[in-house]
């Protein structure tokens, strides 16, 4: 395992997190919400900097847990920091006020893993493949989340169909889908999973083809739609160029994803981002370009009521530019976005940016 392969390699989910039922910010649709639309008053996205510090880590995967009394936690999963591997997880409070309390260490995670994928699956979360010091990985481990918010023993459930890296993820309801990532090539397949209350995963099923092979782009769902953007098309030491890409899919009862279908695409090429769906908006943050460079960029465009996109415009910038932040969740009116790589040594920095729609 080289830090090549982690130098240009991410793409996961872009999980939309578990958003906060009772920070509607409006009476009738919340705009967290999925249903909302871009002409509700949902306000203007500003960063702050939290006064609560990471662990440095990139490559990592974060939720949001909820505990039995309505409080919601933030959860990040191993990733890389350099050349080591991390196995750690930690888990922050978040305020009435969306401000975060510090993290403190919950079960470690059952490998030491950089560019895993998964997804909160109705209070169970998922962790599966990435690349570990052996190599590829097609493991896939599950933790139920316990009353309090934090996380139970980890269970490893039935693999991945193939080992796969910076897949991307997503979920709905207590089934979830891992699209794409890469091995020794790039996967064009998706597949799915029912997840059970316990932690269960006993099979995973063919959800269809992607638009072509896909790595290192980010997932974001909406309504029974999927938004696929940017990522690569071939492995990363291959130094393809980012793509400018987007599609929309439909997510059907049986559990496919198909109808594949361009959307506007976007300004410039982009890997290793995040993406979430606020205020009727898709927005995407961070990342690395072509240049290449770190990116601090985050961009938004419309989702009108067909479920198609409008024009990419430019949102507040995130305080600083790093890649490889693959989730970024909605909680209520705010966004989370936690440490990330600021060079192509993966170094990483340790600040916490909490955005806020105000």
């Amino acid at each position: 395992m080289g830090a090549v392969i982690f130098l240009m390699a991410c793409g996961g989910g872009g999980d939309p997190g578990q958003t906060d039922a009772s920070a509607e910010a409006e009476a009738g649709i919340p705009c967290w919400s999925d249903l909302a639309t871009p002409d509700q008053a949902c306000g203007t996205l500003s960063w702050a900097t939290s006064d609560t510090k990471s662990r440095l880590r990139n490559h990592h995967v974060t939720y949001v847990t909820r505990a039995s009394d309505g409080s919601s936690f933030i959860v990040a999963i191993a990733g890389v920091n350099g050349n080591t591997e991390l196995n750690d997880v930690d888990i922050a409070p978040i305020a009435a006020d969306g401000t975060l309390g510090a993290f403190t260490s919950g079960p470690k995670f059952p490998q030491t893993v950089g560019g895993l994928t998964g997804a909160n699956v109705n209070g169970v979360i998922v962790g599966a493949g990435g690349m570990t010091g052996a190599g590829h990985s097609a493991q896939v481990y599950t933790s139920v989340v316990q009353s309090d918010g934090s996380l139970g023993a980890w269970q490893r459930v039935t693999p991945m169909n193939e080992e796969r890296m910076h897949a991307a993820s997503f979920a709905s309801g207590s089934r979830m889908w891992i699209l794409g990532g890469f091995a020794d090539v790039v996967h064009d397949d998706m597949i799915f999973a029912d997840v059970g209350s316990d932690g269960s995963i006993t099979s995973w099923s063919d959800a269809g083809k992607l638009p072509g092979p896909m790595t290192h782009f980010s997932i974001a769902s909406a309504q029974g739609y999927v938004f696929a953007t940017g990522g690569l098309d071939q492995v990363p030491t291959s130094n393809p160029p980012m793509s400018k890409k987007v599609y929309r899919g439909v997510i059907e009862p049986s559990g496919a994803i198909d109808t594949w279908t361009p959307m506007t695409t976007l300004p410039a090429g982009v890997c290793t981002h995040s993406s979430f769906v606020y205020g009727g908006y898709l927005y995407i943050a961070g990342g690395i370009d072509d240049s290449p460079a770190q990116l601090s960029t985050v961009r938004r465009a419309p989702i009108a009521s067909d479920m198609t996109l409008g024009a990419w415009e430019d949102a507040l910038s995130l305080p600083i530019a790093r890649g490889h932040v693959h989730m970024t969740p909605v909680v209520g009116t705010h966004v989370y976005s936690i440490s990330g790589a600021i060079d192509f040594s993966l170094n990483s920095t340790d600040a916490v940016f909490v955005g806020s729609f105000l």
